[in-house]
């Protein structure tokens, strides 16, 4: 079963950094997604301009919570408007899940 990871980074180099080292970890680049820059800137982990843009991205940030996550969902989207940039990881089960946790 996937445990998705989520972490809010304050910019794209932070982001990067963490995408980078997440692959020296072993994780997969196929299970690491991130955005807003690829469209799909303090850090928090929790277990646009146009129409279509929006509903792109904003569609892919709601696609990684359950409806009981909807107050996660609101900050996570919240930040993003802010500024701030999303690295998502589909860890395949609870051990790689605390790895990326601790990255």
């Amino acid at each position: 079963m996937a445990v998705k990871v989520i972490g809010v980074f304050d910019s794209m180099d932070d982001a990067n950094r963490v995408r980078e080292r997440l692959g020296t970890e072993g994780i997969p680049a196929s299970d690491i997604s991130m955005g807003p820059d690829e469209g799909t800137t303090s850090t928090t982990t929790t277990t646009t301009t146009s129409g279509e843009h929006e509903q792109g991205f904003f569609g892919w940030l709601k696609s990684l919570f359950t409806d009981d996550d909807d107050e996660y969902a609101h900050r996570t989207s919240e930040a993003v408007r802010r500024g701030s940039c999303v690295v998502a990881v589909s860890a395949r089960d609870d051990e790689q899940a605390e790895r990326v946790e601790r990255v």
